[in-house]
């Protein structure tokens, strides 16, 4: 999808078109990394894509991250950009505690200007809550690597008994937080 630090136009217009082509009913997720988020945005916008989309009936959510600890500064700044590009969009801001809680100068994320300053364009905050001991986050991190989904890793025997059980916890944990945002 890059070329030379460029979203290659091309190709992303291929996906547009399939998600416009596609049966009714069916989603898409388009999940970036670090490194393609910015010129993503930026082809997003330029070419009016979500415009597009919501023209032809697609109902469009943006999912974006805070995360705790030291990559909170980047987060926030992501999620300001966001909201400057995409003013009409439905924002979801998922707080990721794996690294620490997400919070600033001691301040939750929701006590933070940017919370407050966007708070009727904000649909919703789950949070991939922070958990006890090195076992949760080692067997999300192994489930990671293995690029597997929870489902495949919870089905796993690869995966001992107790790494299934927190992985299906976790798993139980994020399904309610959507279920609950009934998009």
């Amino acid at each position: 999808m890059m070329d030379n630090g460029e979203i290659d136009h091309r190709s992303f217009d291929k996906i547009v078109e399939g998600i416009l082509e596609a049966e009714d009913g069916t989603h898409f997720v388009i999940d970036t990394g670090a490194t393609t988020f910015l010129p993503i945005l930026k082809y997003l916008d330029e070419n009016g894509v979500l415009d597009l989309l919501q023209d032809n009936e697609c109902e469009v959510a943006i999912h974006t991250v805070v995360s705790g600890g030291g990559a909170i500064d980047a987060t926030l700044s992501c999620v300001e950009k966001i909201f400057k590009v995409f003013p009409k969009q439905k924002i979801i801001i998922w707080k990721n505690e794996y690294s620490g809680l997400a919070a600033k100068n001691d301040k939750p994320f929701e006590d933070l200007k940017i919370f407050k300053d966007n708070i009727e364009r904000i649909y919703a905050v789950p949070t991939l809550k922070q958990r006890t001991g090195s076992s949760f986050n080692f067997d999300i991190q192994q489930m990671i690597e293995k690029r597997k989904t929870f489902s495949e890793a919870i089905n796993d025997e690869a995966f001992g008994l107790m790494s299934r059980q927190r992985l299906k916890m976790v798993q139980n944990d994020v399904f309610s937080q959507l279920e609950a945002m009934k998009m």
